[in-house]
């Protein structure tokens, strides 16, 4: 273990190697580790709210795109999602997709802050009236 002061002087050179073993990011849970799908497997969306999309992939699996802030209209279902991937088509984290809404006409841009694909139990337990 590297001393206080010593641990110090590291960090004021941008070395950050002396923080305890016990500070160390938490891993991510297992259904949290990169997972990726092409655009051509989904099969479904569902929204759940102005800040959550469901979405089907591969007829088993269930991802929730979590949106960083309100998508208006997603609110009442009204309107149609469109999801554009990267080139690749592969989707692995929200970079990867821009997801839209078009509604009355006009297309909202709705900003994906995070991914997550769903456990079975998790997806088992969504009401069903947001199951894709």
């Amino acid at each position: 273990m590297v001393s206080a002061p010593r641990c110090a002087a590291l960090a004021a050179l941008g070395v950050v190697a002396c923080l305890p073993a016990a500070q160390a990011l938490p891993e991510a849970s297992p259904h949290r580790a990169a997972s990726c799908f092409y655009i051509s497997q989904l099969g479904g969306f569902r929204a759940d709210g102005a800040r959550t999309v469901y979405a089907r992939v591969s007829g088993r699996n269930i991802y929730r795109f979590d949106l960083a802030s309100d998508c208006d209209g997603l609110r009442g279902h009204e309107g149609t999602i469109v999801l554009k991937p990267v080139p690749s088509g592969s989707i692995c984290a929200p970079l990867d997709v821009d997801l839209s809404v078009r509604s009355h006409g006009t297309s909202q841009r709705c900003l994906i802050r995070d991914i997550v694909r769903l456990t079975p139990e998790e997806a088992a337990a969504l009401p069903n009236a947001v199951k894709p």
